[in-house]
Parts: C-alpha cells; sequence; structure tokens
C-alpha cells in the first residue's frame, strides 16, 4: 500500500508551484504477465499515448511468429493493451529479414501524432505482393492503419534506392521523411554520402543548397510535425545554408516542402553554435523543437565535457538549455535524445546526470521530463513503489499531449513479473498536473491570546479544491522566534503533517478527503506583529509530488 505525507506549511511570502508526478507504469512488450522473449526496443508513441510502436525480437508476443527475425509491432490501448504485428507482407505473411533496426540512424520505427501511420526501416525483401525489390539492402516501408504496406525509399524511375534508406519519420499526412545512401532516387545526387529525402508520392531530396546542390556531408535522423508542415535533422554539411561556417554538425530545418532550410543550433541573433549539434525533434504543433548539443554559447552551458539538451521557439527564435542540475549548474553527464510535448512546456531526454534530480544514486542513464512552466525536472523510469530504476533507459519519446512517455530498458525491477532479463518497452504515465490556482482560497484564522499568555492559535479550515485528512495529523517541529522589538513583523515556518493512505492518484486521493479542524497553537511568543499564510504540498519519502498555491496572509498582533 502507498504512503503519502501531505506537509501543511505555514509561511509567509512563500509562492506554490505546479509540478508533474508520475501516476502510473506498465510493461508494453508483453502479453498478460509473461514477457516477450527477446529484447524490444525503439519504441515511439502517438499523440495521446493510446497507440506505440516497436521492434521486438520476441516470438511470443503475437500468435504464430515463427519468423525469427526483428519485427514491428503495434499496441494499442484497452484491457491490458492489444499487441499485433506490423512487419508483415501485404497478404498478412511474415516478413523474411529484420524489420524496426535504425542501423546507423537514431531511430527504426516511427509513428504518427495520430497513431494511424507507422514508418519503419526492414531488409525483406517479400514484403509486398507484385513489388519487387531487388536491391539488397535495406529500405523504408510505411503502413496506413496496420494494413496497407508501401515502400517510401523508392522513386518514379527506380523501383527500390540503390543504397541503405534508415531513421524515418511520417506525419498524419502520409508523407515520409527518411535518410539515404542511395543515389538513384533523383536526379544530381552525386555527393556519395547519406541525404534526407520525403516520400509524397515521389521521392524529394531535402538536404540540399538554394542551389540545389546535394550536402557536402552525411545528414541524419528526420523528424516531421504531424502536419508535415516542417521536417528537421542533424547534418555535417556546409553548404545547405551559406552562413555555416563553424565546422561542426549542425540541426536543420527544411520549411513547407519548399526547400528553405535553416539552421536551428543557432541563437536567436545567428550566432551559431561552436560545437557539435544533433539528435533533433520536432514538437507535433511544429512550433518548438529540441536537439543536443556540445555548444556553449547556445545559453546556460560552461563546457564541452558532455552533450546538454536544448528547447529553442521556432516563432521566436529563443533558445534554452533544459537538462540542469537541481541547483541550477550544469548536467555532470550526457544527456541525449530529447523529445518535447505539442505545447513546449514538457521535454524528455536521457540523462547519464547524476544532479538533475535529488538522492539519483543509481549510477545509470535515466529518463527525465523537464517541466518548462514550472522550472522542475522530473525522473520518470521509476518503480510503482518510486524505487529509481537499475539499469539504463536505452530510447524514449513523449507523447505531444505530454499525458505519457515510452521508453526501453533491461532494468527489471521497475514492475513487478520482469524476469525475462531482456530490453522491454514500458508506457510511464504523468500524473494530474496541478496549476498554482488550485489550492486553499482563503486566509487562516488567527486569534491572539488574552493579554500575559502570549499565545497565537491558528486555524486552518478554507481549503479550496485541495482537501486534507485531519484525524491522523500531528505537529512536528516547535515554533522558534528572535526577540523581536515590540511592532516587528515575523516570519517563520512550521510542518503540520498528515498521512494519506490509497492506491488511487494522490490529487484525487487527497480531493476525497474533507479537511475538519486543522489548529496549531504557538506559545511564549514575543511581542509583535504576525503574518501568516499556509499551502499544501504532497510528498513520497522526500520526493515533492506537488504544492498548492499560497494561501492569502492573516495578520495577528501580540501584545
Amino acid at each position: 500500500m502507498k504512503k503519502y505525507i501531505i506537509a501543511l506549511l505555514l509561511v509567509a511570502a512563500v509562492s506554490g508551484s505546479a509540478q508533474a508526478q508520475i501516476s502510473s507504469i506498465e510493461r508494453i512488450s508483453a502479453i498478460s504477465s509473461a514477457g516477450g522473449d527477446g529484447p524490444s526496443d525503439n519504441a515511439s508513441i502517438s499523440g495521446n499515448g493510446s497507440v506505440i510502436a516497436f521492434r521486438s525480437d520476441s516470438t511470443n508476443l503475437v500468435f504464430g511468429d515463427a519468423n525469427n527475425k526483428s519485427d514491428v509491432f503495434m499496441w494499442v490501448t484497452g484491457d491490458g493493451g492489444t499487441l499485433s504485428l506490423i512487419s508483415k507482407t501485404n497478404p498478412g505473411q511474415q516478413v523474411n529479414a529484420d524489420s524496426g533496426k535504425p542501423g546507423a540512424a537514431l531511430r527504426g520505427v516511427m509513428i504518427s501524432d495520430s497513431g494511424n501511420y507507422i514508418c519503419f526501416s526492414t531488409d525483406a525483401t517479400g514484403w509486398g505482393t507484385g513489388q519487387s525489390d531487388t536491391n539488397g539492402t535495406t529500405d523504408v516501408l510505411s503502413s496506413f492503419q496496420s494494413t496497407v504496406l508501401y515502400r517510401s525509399s523508392q522513386s518514379m524511375t527506380s523501383p527500390a534506392g540503390n543504397g541503405a534508406s534508415t531513421g524515418c519519420t511520417i506525419g498524419d499526412l502520409g508523407y515520409t521523411y527518411f535518410s539515404s545512401l542511395a543515389d538513384d532516387l533523383t536526379s544530381g545526387d552525386n555527393n556519395g554520402t547519406s541525404d534526407i529525402y520525403v516520400m509524397d508520392g515521389f521521392a524529394g531530396l531535402i538536404s540540399k543548397s538554394t542551389s540545389d546542390e546535394s550536402g557536402n556531408g552525411p545528414s541524419l535522423n528526420p523528424v516531421t510535425d504531424s502536419q508535415s508542415r516542417y521536417v528537421v535533422f542533424s547534418s555535417t554539411a556546409s553548404n545547405l545554408v551559406g552562413s555555416d561556417t563553424n565546422n561542426a554538425s549542425d540541426v536543420f530545418l527544411e520549411s513547407e516542402g519548399g526547400g528553405t532550410i535553416s539552421i536551428l543550433s543557432e541563437k536567436a541573433d545567428h550566432t551559431p553554435g561552436n560545437g557539435h549539434s544533433n539528435e533533433p525533434f520536432i514538437s507535433a504543433s511544429g512550433d518548438y523543437a529540441v536537439f543536443a548539443s556540445l555548444a556553449t554559447n547556445l545559453g546556460g552551458k560552461q563546457s564541452k565535457n558532455f552533450p546538454d539538451i536544448f528547447f529553442k521557439d521556432l516563432t521566436t527564435g529563443d533558445i534554452e538549455i533544459v537538462s540542469i542540475g537541481v541547483n541550477g549548474g550544469e548536467a555532470n553527464g550526457a544527456s541525449s535524445r530529447p523529445s518535447v510535448s505539442s505545447d513546449g512546456r514538457f521535454v524528455a531526454f536521457i540523462s547519464a546526470a547524476s544532479n538533475l534530480v535529488p538522492d539519483d544514486t543509481n549510477g545509470v542513464s535515466d529518463l527525465f521530463v523537464r517541466d518548462r512552466q514550472t522550472s522542475k525536472t522530473l525522473r520518470l523510469n521509476l518503480s510503482a513503489s518510486g524505487a529509481q530504476g537499475r539499469r539504463s533507459v536505452i530510447d524514449a519519446q513523449i507523447a505531444s499531449e505530454g499525458k505519457y512517455a515510452v521508453f526501453s530498458t533491461v532494468d527489471g525491477s521497475l514492475v513487478s513479473g520482469d524476469t525475462n532479463g531482456a530490453s522491454d518497452v514500458f508506457r510511464v504515465k504523468l500524473g494530474q498536473v496541478l496549476t498554482p490556482s488550485t489550492g486553499i482560497e482563503e486566509a487562516p484564522d488567527l486569534t491572539a491570546g488574552e493579554p500575559g499568555t502570549h499565545t497565537l492559535t491558528v486555524d486552518m479550515i478554507n481549503f479550496g479544491k485541495v482537501s486534507l485528512v485531519s484525524n491522523t495529523a500531528r505537529a512536528v517541529g516547535r515554533l522558534n522566534l528572535e526577540p523581536a522589538r515590540r511592532g516587528s513583523t515575523h516570519t517563520t515556518s512550521v510542518n503540520y503533517v498528515t498521512t494519506a493512505r490509497g492506491q488511487g492518484d494522490i490529487a484525487n486521493d487527497v480531493r476525497r478527503r474533507v479537511t475538519k479542524r486543522n489548529r496549531v497553537t504557538f506559545r511564549n511568543l514575543k511581542n509583535g506583529s504576525y503574518n501568516v499564510s499556509y499551502k499544501a504540498v504532497a510528498r513520497r519519502g522526500k520526493r515533492k509530488l506537488f504544492e498548492t498555491a499560497e494561501s492569502p496572509s492573516a495578520s495577528a498582533t501580540i501584545e
């Protein structure tokens, strides 16, 4: 049974803040209590978190999986979730080679924001009826509503590209972007390295200069928004824009399919980053982007020891670091694999840093989410009891609505019954986010003692949307005030603790309970004026889950 501690703080001039919390964690790559009999990873999640696509070597996730290859699966929520096989031939048979492996790219599987489209890389040759696949290399396939399968890495003149295609992304209109070593998908591709293409009826080259020259360095890892208005990618090419003189890999944005390319890994005044930038991700709305960078001149970063995660507002050009330590300092470990919610509020990323949240002592790479609205960072790869993970997170993505995140890890301690010893895919739900306006609506009632008694009684009964248990309440600590001159104002705080037991969401659990009369009496006070306000803070152990807004202040005078 979970135990929550609700601390009631009597404070002066303290502001409350909203904070995300973990509500639940579940293993996706499993049927009932049985986990997959092979590693699962490369997970991607739809905008509302209800559909997840991932790669797996497991043979027991769906009936009849006998090809002994890596396959792509889709999980749909409802009654524990339903798993189906995506990497199958159009007649519904299993493919004859591995699917979903990223190769040289970050992502081997991606799902659209709506969950209707999935793209993935595959080495299979017998995937489509009547389709000729004789190029002997990796292709990118796309699937619509898990039924229609079609090849994206081809052109009108080339039935299959003559080089490996990987690292795909797909929007809700079905346009697929991918990275390819092929040089026969469009004319003029003679750079001998990987380029970014889009398939929207015919293959079009994205990573090219304004004079239609292909990039003079490899371009990788495209990600598009939900409507395919933009695509971001990383590249070492220096000829995609005229101002690229930093001799480092950069993150680029191509807009509206019109060939307009700009550098994202630069400041609002167009000062380029002075270190390598890569691993881009764009929000479903197309308004925000995140990436990893070693640059020290983009804001908030002091050293090039580790890559950090940066957030960029594509409307204003403003950029900020989000992999920040608990004391506001720089992360003491490498951060990678960022993703961002549609509204730009939540940024998820993996980091080996141990100073992003308190009590990070597991010595592995964890999954974090930065709440930009409250400037709080939360660790997501925790067990249902709140224990920190024991093994590193492999890959991760936050859903565009910010309610769920998906990640992969070999860690068997996060959910009960995880004994397969292989990497699994997990979905974590972020609990309700309480806004600063939620909380106490009125000031406490203060009563000063009769002359000579020097007491102040504080009644806290005016809770608004949040209610606390009072039958087990007990005061902790004592109030100690320094001697003060007559008429002065004292500021102090004291914890007033109550415990709540239950299995549900802590916010709902708290609201269901009715506050009776919570009273604290301070004795032997010095003469003076006292201003008192309070707020509700919920904690699980030492970890703060949320806090309400502060109540209005009340005053009393002791004479």
